[in-house]
């Protein structure tokens, strides 16, 4: 069953618990009908089949963990993809703003103005330190 999911496995006990609940109405509504040997038969034929549909219950429920612990790792791989292009990015819009500082500094010497041109050496000095 390993290429079976968690659903399809519950569908399939699923039908086993309502076949075996078949077999105990059967058993009910015929009673009076079938002799003691053939009632233990049917009870011990639907208290097998219970067991396999609790059997596969357990084995989706585990199968639902395994496609959880892949779900999480496949989440923290994805984080961790986040998380190094944030920090790309930070890299790119840091060297942008030392560019738009830069051109900034060009701008202040071209305009001569003495107030401008420290302004814009501040601003370069603070995005460098950033």
């Amino acid at each position: 069953m390993d290429s079976t999911n968690a659903s399809e496995i519950n569908k399939i006990a699923a039908n086993l618990l309502e076949f075996a609940g078949k077999i105990g109405e059967y058993r009910e509504n015929n009673f009076d009908k079938i002799s003691d040997k053939e009632n233990e038969s049917l009870k011990t034929m639907q208290t097998s089949i219970l067991d396999y549909a609790d059997e596969l219950y357990t084995q989706s429920a585990i199968k639902v963990a395994d496609e959880i612990q892949d779900s999480l790792k496949n989440i923290n791989n994805l984080v961790e993809d986040i998380n190094k292009t944030y920090t790309d990015l930070k890299g790119i819009q840091n060297a942008i703003d030392i560019a738009t500082s830069i051109v900034n500094v060009g701008v202040s010497i071209i305009s001569q103005n003495p107030g401008s041109i420290a302004k814009s050496f501040s601003n370069l000095v603070s995005v460098c330190n950033k």
